[in-house]
């Protein structure tokens, strides 16, 4: 049986009925008598002792575990939480030659970002080009390229401002998420590690920080070949969670000497098998629709809503191997509250995706 913790009203309850049967002559009913002072009192006690057990009986499982009692969880499976990483990148400062900018040289975003510089650089030819590293982890630190960055304690000789390049300062990871952790433990305890299964190199590139969503492809290129497609969310959004040819090698070097963190066996990849490490191709979904509100309903509203409800199925739906139907994605549109009636134009059938590609919306044209 489940446990249901019960109210503080019924607990009083519970306990005048329970005084009233045991105490010849006890009244109850007085307002103002020991009886219910000391029900109430009791009862207020042994509710705050009936939500500890209910909060025990949610860390004893993975799948309902707060923060500090997931991650011993994850232990006990050997595997660790992400940690958060720091964007790097370099920037442009400007000032006269021979002038010296420190290792250490703290430059502010204007929201309040800090970035160190990585060693210390003379200005020459009337500019100096900076390595920087994110002072905190997380994505908070990717900056645009031409972003410009200022100087904390302004440097005689140097102009106080100095320029984002062209590549801009990017690598910033967030902290993995409890739920994004609770995946990965619930995934290993549900898939067994079988020394390279399909399912083991999903969880390894998992074990990357950023990578967020993978998928392994069985004999791409014929027998004793295997590839990883992944993806990176937290990065933005549409094209920008594919990852870059940097990304795209870190993940296969930790595949091919990967270790089991629970023994600290070094295992990499099964011998004899190929690997191939895939960003995934972009597949761009257009949509037209025809659409009619209901009274009383804003359409701007409900077209974003439309949107939204695209996009949650192109998440779900649209990745490599999968298929977009015209029948969800009907559903979808018909789901969405305020919808009246709609004819999909486009797509005009089914799309169907490859082993290497993935969805995304690329625009809604209304009619």
């Amino acid at each position: 049986m489940p446990f249901d913790r019960p109210t503080l009203t019924a607990l009083i309850e519970r306990i005048l009925t329970d005084m009233g049967t045991r105490i010849d002559g006890a009244d109850t009913a007085l307002p103002r008598g020991n009886i219910p002072a000391f029900s109430r009192i009791h009862a207020g006690a042994t509710h705050t002792l009936h939500g500890y057990l209910r909060w025990v009986a949610e860390q004893l499982l993975a799948d309902s575990a707060e923060a500090e009692y997931l991650e011993r969880h994850a232990s006990i499976w050997g595997i660790v939480r992400n940690p958060a990483e720091q964007a790097t990148g370099q920037c442009e400062a400007t000032g006269t030659d021979g002038t010296l900018i420190p290792a250490g040289t703290i430059l502010q975003r204007a929201d309040g970002e800090e970035f160190s510089t990585d060693s210390a650089v003379t200005v020459s030819g009337g500019t100096a080009t900076l390595d920087l590293t994110a002072s905190d982890g997380g994505t908070d630190g990717n900056t645009s390229a031409a972003a410009s960055l200022s100087f904390m304690s302004p440097i005689a000789g140097v102009d106080t401002t100095a320029t984002v390049d062209a590549d801009g300062l990017t690598g910033g990871v967030d902290e993995e998420t409890d739920e994004e952790l609770r995946l990965r433990v619930l995934a290993r305890i549900q898939a067994a590690p079988h020394g390279g299964s399909p399912h083991d190199y999903v969880a390894w590139a998992k074990e990357v920080s950023g990578v967020t969503r993978a998928w392994c492809v069985e004999r791409p290129y014929g027998k004793g070949t295997v590839a990883l497609v992944f993806v990176r969310d937290n990065d933005g959004s549409g094209v920008d969670i594919i990852p870059d040819a940097t990304e795209i090698d870190e993940v296969e070097a930790y595949l091919l000497d990967h270790y089991d963190p629970a023994t600290g066996v070094r295992t990499g990849k099964p011998v004899g098998a190929a690997l191939y490490v895939y960003g995934p191709t972009p597949v761009m979904v257009d949509f037209e629709i025809s659409l009619t509100v209901e009274d009383g309903h804003d359409l701007a509203t409900v077209k974003a809503a439309i949107q939204d409800a695209l996009e949650d199925l192109i998440y779900e739906k649209g990745t490599p191997s999968g298929v977009l139907y015209l029948s969800q994605i009907n559903e979808a549109i018909s789901a969405t509250i305020g919808e009246e009636d709609h004819t999909l134009i486009s797509p005009a059938s089914n799309v169907v995706l490859s082993t290497m590609d993935m969805a995304f919306l690329n625009s809604i044209t209304w009619s």
